[in-house]
């Protein structure tokens, strides 16, 4: 960890901005450029738009493997948890039925849980169908910057109006911070996935459209997603809307607080971008890292697989960082997309295309060929 980003996360325990500028008078002395680089980032971490953003962890590779070697079996009497004296249901231990409620919405079912917390079906004479409540697990839930930034990331989200990203319909920070989206019928791509399915060139560029549509407008409101996986891409069946994008920016509230991304499906950790893996850091963090993970989910939909799944988390993790895809799965993909992908997986974010906009204007006319 460098020094200016060491101070800055001492800064945060500190109570005000008097003890900060007392605590780096001292330590700074007369590094003018380490001052001036710890002040700019608590001033970006000011803003109501957290832009910061912590990478994986070196020990990334090692967590994953000590997770699979002793995977958590939740105990029975961990079904709960409290925050402010009320319980909550938690995890797998929920079953069909009237779990609990928050406030007028009732939580109807668990779902499987997303990176930062656990998510359930849920219901409120607020609004027609049923909503999916995503929260915060207990380890960040009783964090006030988490707590805080998790909710500013909902809001950006609400403000963001497209066919592919899912409308918000509550959010609050008690009694545990919450947001609820809009529910739309469908299956995520990781299922899809799982049946050992694929999609032609047509379909390939028109569910591509759609995901980097739905990017590019997350990126021009100044939120990137820093989570696209297959399980976060939900297809649904809709000729107009095909896919919903999950989870947009929500993740990254809990980046700083050292997430356990051990907890990270196995599946999952074939799409990150090499920044991610090797720690790397983009300043400002930009969409760079999204439109690595967009390559990735393309070649999914092309071929059922991740160009970088090897046999081990290790192995994965390892091809990503190279910039090495498994040998073979790059030429199963039509030379018409072969492009594309190509320039998207580019290991040094400078030489990745501009924005998401770009691509789905090249998928749009590969879909329009088909």
């Amino acid at each position: 960890m460098s020094r200016e980003r060491d101070l800055f996360d001492r800064c945060l325990d500190l109570p005000d901005a008097a003890a900060r500028s007392r605590f780096l008078a001292r330590e700074c002395g007369s590094d003018v450029a380490l001052r001036t680089g710890v002040d700019r980032l608590l001033e970006l971490a000011s803003r109501p738009t957290p832009v910061l953003d912590e990478p994986l962890a070196e020990a990334f590779a090692a967590r994953l493997a000590a997770a699979e070697r002793h995977p958590r079996v939740p105990e029975p009497d961990a079904a709960l948890w409290a925050i402010d004296g009320t319980s909550f249901p938690i995890g797998p231990a929920l079953v069909a039925g009237d779990v609990g409620s928050l406030g007028s919405i009732r939580l109807v079912h668990a779902l499987p849980p997303s990176a930062f917390g656990p998510v359930w079906s849920a219901e409120s004479p607020r609004w027609q169908g049923r909503g999916m409540v995503r929260t915060l697990a207990p380890q960040f839930a009783a964090v006030s910057p988490v707590r805080g930034r998790f909710l500013s990331c909902a809001r950006q989200l609400a403000m963001i109006v497209h066919d592919a990203l899912p409308a918000v319909l509550a959010m609050d920070e008690k009694p545990i911070p919450f947001v609820v989206i809009a529910d739309r019928a469908g299956e995520s791509l990781a299922e899809v996935l799982t049946h050992g399915e694929c999609f032609s060139l047509a379909e390939s560029a028109r569910l591509g459209v759609a995901i980097a549509a739905g990017l590019a407008a997350a990126h021009a409101a100044g939120c990137v997603h820093r989570a696209l996986c297959p399980a976060n891409v939900f297809l649904t069946g809709e000729r107009n809307r095909p896919v919903r994008l999950l989870d947009v920016g929500l993740a990254r509230a809990v980046a700083e607080m050292n997430a356990d991304w051990a907890e990270l499906p196995r599946q999952a950790t074939a799409f990150l971008a090499p920044e991610q893996v090797l720690g790397d850091r983009l300043d400002p963090l930009d969409h760079r890292p999204d439109l690595f993970v967009l390559g990735c989910v393309l070649v999914a939909l092309a071929t059922g697989k991740s160009p970088f799944a090897a046999a081990t988390p290790e192995a994965t993790l390892r091809r990503l960082a190279e910039g090495a895809p498994v040998p073979g799965v790059m030429n199963r993909l039509p030379a018409d997309l072969h492009g594309i992908i190509e320039a998207l997986l580019e290991v040094e974010p400078g030489r990745r295309p501009p924005s998401a906009e770009w691509v789905a204007d090249r998928l749009a006319r590969l879909a329009a060929q088909g």
